[in-house]
């Protein structure tokens, strides 16, 4: 039969607390880095949107521009 001394018993215990400990934080840290890639994912593509809508509404402004001019020109 086995026989456990309290300073072992707390041996084990410290053991299993530091690897329970170290196996939630890296899982925390896992899943934030996941969360963290992707709301960079999102915020790069709302960038894009936002600059292919300037860059449209930019030559829409240009070509009506153009247009009044061409139609300031006609007598």
């Amino acid at each position: 039969m086995f026989r456990f001394t309290i300073r072992d018993v707390l041996c084990l215990t410290a053991v299993v607390a530091l690897a329970v400990g170290w196996w939630l934080d890296h899982r925390l840290t896992t899943a934030g880095r996941a969360d963290a890639e992707a709301e960079l994912a999102l915020e790069q593509e709302r960038r894009r949107s936002v600059t292919l809508q300037r860059d449209m509404l930019g030559e829409q402004l240009q070509l009506l521009r153009e247009r009044m001019a061409s139609n300031k020109q006609r007598p």
